[in-house]
């Protein structure tokens, strides 16, 4: 023990000596008097007697409140080992159940998910995990009832759970419902990325091209989709819009709505391309020759033309501008601004197989046979995986051979479509060779004798 210690204990003593000496005088001047009485009983003492009394009695209340403190403190302590065993047993299977999801385990996932929820410090996450399992396995009831719990475990968790019910839903083909959800949703939050997004591929999906472009202007206030993905996406809604046109009218004012720079992307001048054929060759079929088709194929034209050489030429006369170019080639109408564009083409790129099967269309419906023809031979000509024609191409020139009264031309060019399908079935027919017809029975009903058919 060091001096300070030493002096202190010498200390104590002493100041314990003298108050022991200082109240044993006390005590023997005089001891004093208490009388305490209550309902007939007296207890009576000396002061000194009481005073120790009632420090004794002070120190057991405290060695009681003491004592209660620590076990009060012992069973607390007790009940969060026992808490934090379950959450570390919780943190343990939901673990290994995102384990067994990563693996594709979807039943043992959602049991262990389910089962370490109550325990688990995060039970939103093992619900919505144990959702998605059960979408995995098709079974649409308890991945619903899963979401509840999802909703019912973390208060203010209605968005979030809302979001990922709604993208289940559209991975079970449930779109209509997911519609249904997400306008819900947009009532409570109209900016949310989030529902945004989702809410523009619901739209997409179904067909609803007129609310989607409604859709589209919050979502580019809100920045919910990248501007490429928002380009995408207004271009998609206008070529759906087209689409949908069912006569010249409709096919107008569908036009008329797109904006002059989203006509020409390749998305929008596809569609416009397709669907201004299609009803050129409805009024054909249902006008024939009239007037009245001649008007509407040369509306027609006026209308998609502009827009599909504006769209080859942002383009590029390359890769992905070949459907561009059969449309171009095969509307019906005035060819002379397609000739001057395709000639324009075709200078850029002379070896572009497309661009030669446009000019071939353009020459036919100019009744230029031979011109379809040269361009139809040089297109052939190419090498096979450059041009990309393979059997159509030869079918086509074979219509021409046909047309231009080249039987040899024709039956040749069918021979090539035999080799590149691989189909060696075809007749080895020759424009000479002349097939008799069929012997007929007599009338009265026997057949020829084999004299006969051999004469």
């Amino acid at each position: 023990m060091s001096l300070v210690g030493i002096i202190f204990v010498v200390l104590a003593l002493v100041v314990v000596l003298v108050l022991g000496g200082v109240a044993g005088d006390l005590v023997a001047r005089d001891p004093g008097y208490v009388l305490i009485t209550y309902d007939g009983m007296a207890i009576e003492t000396s002061l000194w007697i009481a005073v120790v009394g009632v420090l004794v009695g002070l120190f057991t209340l405290w060695l009681i409140a003491f004592l209660l403190t620590r076990l009060l403190r012992s069973w607390g302590m007790f009940g969060r080992w026992t808490s934090r065993r379950r959450q570390e047993a919780a943190a343990g299977r939901t673990t290994q159940g995102l384990l067994l999801m990563a693996e594709g385990q979807w039943a043992q996932a959602q049991r262990a998910l389910v089962a370490a929820a109550p325990n688990s410090q995060a039970p939103m996450v093992n619900y919505l995990t144990a959702a998605r399992a059960a979408a995995a396995q098709d079974l649409g009831d308890a991945r619903d009832a899963l979401l509840v719990q999802a909703r019912e475990s973390t208060p203010g968790s209605a968005l979030a759970v809302g979001l990922v019910q709604a993208e289940l839903q559209q991975q079970a083909g449930e779109w209509p419902a997911s519609l249904t959800l997400l306008n819900e949703m947009r009532e409570a939050s109209p900016r949310h990325p989030g529902v945004q997004r989702l809410y523009l591929k619901t739209l997409q999906h179904l067909g609803r091209h007129q609310d989607m472009l409604g859709a589209l202007a919050g979502a580019k206030k809100s920045k919910a989709v990248s501007k490429a993905d928002l380009a995408e996406l207004e271009a998609g809604a206008y070529a759906g819009q087209i689409a949908a046109s069912a006569d010249l009218a409709s096919f107008r004012e569908a036009l008329q709505a797109v904006p002059k720079g989203v006509r020409v992307t390749p998305t929008v001048a596809t569609s416009l391309g397709q669907r201004a054929v299609a009803l050129q060759q409805s009024a054909i079929q249902l006008a024939g020759s009239s007037a009245d088709a001649d008007t509407q194929l040369k509306e027609l034209a006026e209308l998609a033309e502009p827009s599909l050489r504006s769209a080859i030429d942002k383009v590029g006369v390359g890769a992905g501008s070949e459907r561009l170019l059969t449309l171009y080639g095969q509307l019906q109408g005035e060819g002379r601004e397609r000739q001057q564009a395709l000639q324009r083409w075709h200078k850029k790129m002379p070896q572009h197989a497309a661009v030669l099967l446009a000019a071939a269309q353009v020459a036919v419906q100019q009744e230029d046979l031979v011109g379809a023809r040269e361009h139809l031979e040089q297109a052939l000509a190419l090498p096979q995986d450059a041009s990309g024609l393979g059997a159509s191409g030869h079918l086509q020139m074979a219509q021409l051979c046909c047309a231009q009264g080249d039987a040899d031309g024709a039956l040749a060019q069918m021979a090539q479509v035999a080799l590149v399908e691989g189909e060696p079935g075809l007749l080895a027919l020759r424009s000479k060779d002349k097939v008799e017809p069929a012997a007929q029975p007599s009338a009265e009903g026997e057949t020829p004798t084999e004299d006969a058919s051999a004469a």
